[in-house]
């Protein structure tokens, strides 16, 4: 075999290194995109959607509670039914139960309830059209306040009712998490529906971020 000349040794190493460039680039890529607190696609998407809302959600929880003492909760059914300009239904069965405080104390429009799937709120926030079945797409942890842990969890979506696994179909694999900091994390669903952190379900009650007893409020 005839020696290469020195032209055809030069081609030969940028394009070696083309695809070394390439390869490295794309487990780059492979490693941002894999990463679902990294993952944030540009535009309106349900994700993003899901996000704005629960922040707004906690907005609005963190006034009640600068208000009451506490996020919504039975023990503050009372005195929001007291001061409360309208007729609403309360409960503690669901997270629409919980949330219609925060409609009745004009904290939070009901639309800010729709988590980027499933039917839209019909924008009748008073009386009993206040977040009827099917209008909220948030659980809601309940027992909380304020002064707990900056990491525990407020709300999560999308849970299915009854368990501690969430759906993986509404957001591609992946859950909206939001915590007491008021930020919002996109965290991959495992196979088994549990979203897993620090080696646990994040909705166990022995996983380090609680410090005290909660349930899990789930949507109509």
């Amino acid at each position: 075999m005839p020696a290469l000349t020195k032209a055809a040794m030069q081609s030969r190493r940028r394009l070696r290194a083309i695809w070394i460039v390439g390869i490295v680039s794309f487990l780059v890529l492979l490693y941002y995109v894999t990463r679902p607190g990294l993952l944030r696609p540009h535009g309106s998407t349900p994700l993003t959607t899901a996000s704005t809302n629960a922040r707004e959600i906690h907005e609005a929880l963190m006034k009640f509670d600068a208000e009451h003492g506490s996020f919504p909760s039975a023990l503050t059914i009372a005195q929001v039914k007291r001061e409360a300009a309208a007729s609403f239904s309360f409960g503690t069965k669901t997270s629409n139960d919980y949330f219609r405080q925060l409609l009745a104390e004009g904290l939070v429009t009901e639309r800010r309830f729709y988590a980027g799937y499933g039917p839209k709120p019909d924008g009748i926030w008073k009386g009993k059209g206040a977040l009827e079945k099917g209008e909220c797409g948030f659980a809601y942890i309940v027992g909380l306040d304020s002064t707990m842990n900056a990491s525990s969890i407020l709300a999560v979506t999308p849970l299915i009712p009854g368990t501690l696994r969430f759906d993986p179909k509404p957001f591609h694999g992946l859950a909206v998490v939001l915590r007491m900091d008021g930020s919002t994390e996109w965290m991959r669903i495992q196979p088994n529906g549990e979203v897993i952190s620090m080696g646990k379900n994040i909705l166990d009650p022995s996983h380090p971020v609680w410090g005290n007893p909660f349930t899990i409020a789930y949507p109509e």
